[in-house]
């Protein structure tokens, strides 16, 4: 992983990757995400 200056988002302890998605700090968890809805089907072209 590449080093981060210190102005970046988050600092290296947070390196579950969730800090830059989530400006607050606090700690984003997946199961902290609604279920995605599920995908429409796909119409293949005839």
């Amino acid at each position: 992983m590449a080093k981060k200056n210190q102005g970046d988002d988050f600092s290296p302890k947070d390196s579950d990757g969730f800090k830059w998605k989530n400006p607050k700090n606090t700690k984003l968890k997946p199961n902290d995400f609604p279920p995605l809805p599920p995908l429409p089907p796909i119409n293949p072209k005839i």
